[in-house]
């Protein structure tokens, strides 16, 4: 499986637009990422709060296009080791509206409300040891950021658990789509003609609810190289 920053070289069936949307997502977390990292006043967390809504926009239309498009029409397949592919997408994408829902909270905010989401959204993105270390330490962690939030200035209490608040975002994002592109997409090949494929494709990159339904499919192309806009080009065009 390619990386979600290597050359996209090829469209084989129209569902493999979901590889640039993964891409351009990934970018947006990583941008985040980094601007939460280096957050040292308000101001910064000002200038991040804008980043943060752009990314959390389109990932949070992209699951809930994925549920009803994508996912919902398909037949549920279990694996040999007893996972099931469609209810395990449909989970990890519960995960990420969580953890964007109480990231949004923590930095729109700086209220306490969003905690037990935030919590819970770190503890889904740890594999099992670290699970139980955060487990342990739920009660000491929900303290420490609650009297963080509750200085007048913003210490550095606070900033490191805002980065670490997106970065448990991008892991639980960038897990979905590794799981995603291993196990949903090659069912949705198997399941849904070409037109089918195209419809849902269609649906993900243009936006008929919204004023200008434009802004995904214009977004994704930013986020890509010259030869990668072609390619997404010819599928529009289709």
């Amino acid at each position: 499986m390619a990386s979600f920053t290597d050359e996209i070289l090829l469209i084989e069936t129209p569902i493999d637009i979901m590889f640039f949307m993964h891409k351009v997502f990934m970018a947006h977390a990583k941008k985040a990422e980094l601007m939460a990292s280096s957050s040292n006043t308000k101001e910064d967390i000002e200038q991040l709060k804008p980043v943060v809504d752009h990314w959390l926009k389109h990932i949070t239309y992209h699951v809930d296009t994925e549920d009803e498009f994508l996912t919902g029409p398909l037949k549920e397949v279990e694996l040999h080791d007893g996972r099931v592919v469609i209810r395990d997408n449909q989970n990890e994408h519960d995960e990420i509206r969580s953890g964007g829902k109480a990231l949004a909270t923590l930095l729109s905010k700086g209220e306490s409300s969003g905690l037990d989401e935030l919590l819970e959204s770190l503890v889904f993105a740890a594999e099992e040891e670290q699970h139980k270390e955060l487990v342990r330490n739920v009660d000491q962690l929900r303290a420490a950021v609650e009297e963080a939030l509750g200085e007048e200035k913003t210490s550095k209490r606070t900033l490191r658990h805002l980065h670490q608040a997106v970065l448990a975002l991008r892991v639980i994002e960038w897990d979905h789509f590794e799981n995603e592109e291993a196990f949903v997409l090659p069912l949705v090949r198997e399941q849904m003609t070409h037109d089918e494929q195209l419809k849902c494709a269609g649906k993900l990159l243009f936006d008929d609810t919204a004023d200008e339904e434009r802004w995904v499919i214009e977004d994704i192309y930013d986020g890509l190289s010259q030869d990668e806009r072609a390619k997404v080009k010819s599928l529009v065009e289709e």
